[in-house]
């Protein structure tokens, strides 16, 4: 019930404009594979741990600072210096 209510509320402020949407693109078959594909199953790396190096990586880090031997194992597969 409350999943329609939200619903319903969505579509209204869309039609009002505060939502935009567009069609997805397919990704290209050479696109990078998301880091959560690349070194999850490797590492064995929870969500919340690919999100902290996302957020690195987003933000240009050259260096990552961690105690976890698995969120440094990812870092350095791609090539961030190891703070510890």
């Amino acid at each position: 019930m409350v999943s329609h209510a939200a619903h319903l509320q969505f579509c209204l402020d869309s039609q009002n404009g505060l939502y935009r949407t567009s069609p997805r693109t397919k990704p290209s078959s050479n696109a990078p594979k998301p880091i959560g594909v690349r070194y999850g199953p490797k590492y064995r790396l929870w969500a919340l741990d690919i999100f902290h190096f996302a957020a690195a990586l987003h933000h240009g880090a050259t260096a990552f600072d961690t105690f976890d031997k698995c969120q440094a194992g990812m870092a350095q597969d791609e090539g961030l210096n190891i703070l510890q």
